[in-house]
């Protein structure tokens, strides 16, 4: 007769003695009986498949759920009988991991071993792109064709003209501060008259260059990471590859010659509307215009304009490089083409400063 006996032998195992078809329509009336018993403390749960002519996954989850109320009142488990498929299921059912639980946090060390593991293993990748983008830039050059051009033109009015209000009004609004500070400062000991140098001069040689440079990671290099992500999660990378077309020349290539053209020129707009910005202040102080700007400009050389440009330039490279870079590294789903975004974003800003002080420090060191 088909269903459950439940027994105990003398060396009081307790034997669940399984009979006929264990399936989806015979399993809810035994599923009570069987988790019952299971529940019963003893040391040994003997689960007697020997009758059993047929299990499917009804019938595994029942199995399964009286191994883990066994386990949970102390007793082990074993499997007497059953066909090899049978009992291969059991296995793999019980290897499941435990989702009940809280996941145990790793250790201080297990932590920063597998933050210096992403670490190398991004810098890795990051080299590998470099390498890549060394190749694929001239390949973009010299297979220009119309429409190539016009994706360039298209990223640099993303990336140049559609930045010029947000680069300006941060510009203004830093050298307006500058300035304030400055006359702070200065005022007591009767030196406004070097405001203007100290405007001019730190406007153009540093926060020129890194307010375009931060902004272009806030709006561009985020925008690169998460338009290249999107594209790799719906899978049009691999239908480019399918068409034997390098990802690196049609979107990496306008992205990064875009970021490149583009940087210096917003890092002019920022030094000129820092400038002004400054003048505001010194209009209390009874300056002019012209005399503000005579200041200004007697404060600063050629060479500190060229510095600037340069910075901006590898600032450009930097931040367009790396939203690209993280883009290509998305993984599946839309979280992640969030995630590729954040990371393109913090990379680029700390890669910009890193670079800042490295280029200033061989400018200093040049002379300039």
């Amino acid at each position: 007769m088909d269903g459950l006996s439940v027994n105990r032998d003398p060396g009081g195992a307790l034997i669940l003695a399984f009979r006929g078809p264990l399936d989806v329509k015979t399993t809810p009336a035994l599923w009570s009986e069987a988790t019952t018993a299971a529940d019963a403390p003893g040391s040994t749960l003997v689960l007697d498949l020997d009758a059993v002519t047929t299990c499917d996954g009804a019938g595994v989850g029942l199995l399964v759920e009286a191994d883990r109320r066994a386990r949970a009142a102390g007793a082990e488990t074993t499997v007497r009988g059953g066909s090899e498929e049978l009992t291969e299921l059991l296995r793999m059912a019980r290897l499941a991991p435990d989702t009940t639980g809280e996941p145990a946090r790793p250790g201080l060390v297990t932590q920063i071993g597998n933050a210096t593991a992403d670490l190398l293993d991004t810098t890795r990748a990051f080299v590998t792109f470099l390498g890549d983008l060394a190749v694929a830039v001239p390949r973009g050059f010299l297979t220009l064709r119309p429409a190539r051009v016009k994706e360039i033109s298209r990223q640099c009015t993303e990336v140049g003209a559609d930045a010029v209000p947000v680069v300006s009004l941060l510009g203004g609004l830093v050298g307006l501060i500058l300035a304030v500070q400055s006359v702070k400062a200065l005022e007591p000991m009767g030196t406004t008259s070097l405001v203007p140098m100290v405007v001019g001069f730190a406007t153009l040689r540093e926060f020129g260059g890194l307010i375009a440079a931060i902004i272009l990671a806030g709006r561009s290099g985020s925008a690169f990471a998460a338009e290249i992500g999107t594209m790799k999660v719906t899978e049009e990378l691999d239908a480019y590859t399918t068409f034997a077309l390098d990802p690196m020349v049609i979107l990496v290539f306008p992205r990064v010659v875009a970021g490149v053209l583009m940087t210096p020129l917003l890092a002019l707009f920022s030094i000129a509307c820092g400038v002004l910005g400054g003048a505001l202040p010194m209009f209390g102080q009874g300056y002019t215009l012209r005399a503000y700007l005579t200041g200004v400009i007697d404060s600063v050389v050629l060479a500190d304009l060229v510095q600037a440009l340069v910075k901006a330039t590898a600032f450009g490279f930097i931040v367009s490089a790396l939203g690209c870079f993280h883009g290509l590294r998305t993984s599946s789903g839309a979280t992640s083409v969030g995630a590729s975004a954040t990371r393109a974003v913090v990379a680029g800003i700390v890669a910009v400063l890193v670079a800042d002080s490295v280029l200033s420090s061989i400018f200093y060191s040049l002379g300039y």
